[in-house]
């Protein structure tokens, strides 16, 4: 499939737009996004951000599986806009891994591990941060 984001998009009523954004260390992060407009309980002009966070086995796209199941119809409600973003190495998203394994092509696995004393999930936050 040449679109990944078809694969986990199951919800074909969908209010949610897919983005991706380039960050200062040229990795990208993506996911997916909704504004609404206005809110049928809220009015107020400032109002939070919502973000999503997923697990080990999902992706942004479990927060907008199905019309009857997602995320958007408390959004309209309030009017408050969502946001859920790929975790790394998910989909377009970049990641620490992949990244150092686009970079050094040739290097060995070895080379891929986190430096003595740290581990991959730091390294990762670190790259991202």
């Amino acid at each position: 499939m040449s679109d990944p984001y078809a694969a986990f998009a199951t919800n074909a009523k969908t209010k949610f737009s897919p983005f991706s954004i380039k960050l200062k260390n040229g990795a990208t992060l993506t996911g997916i996004a909704y504004l609404p407009t206005t809110g049928t309980f809220s009015k107020a002009s400032n109002k939070p951000l919502i973000i999503g966070i997923h697990g080990a086995t999902t992706s942004a796209h479990s927060w907008d599986i199905h019309p009857d199941y997602t995320a958007s119809t408390f959004c309209d409600l309030l009017g408050i806009p969502f946001v859920a973003f790929h975790r790394p190495n998910f989909l377009q998203s970049s990641g620490w891994i992949i990244d150092n394994a686009i970079d050094n092509p040739e290097a060995p696995k070895s080379r891929m591990k986190a430096p003595e004393g740290s581990q991959i999930f730091v390294e990762e936050g670190r790259w991202y941060h």
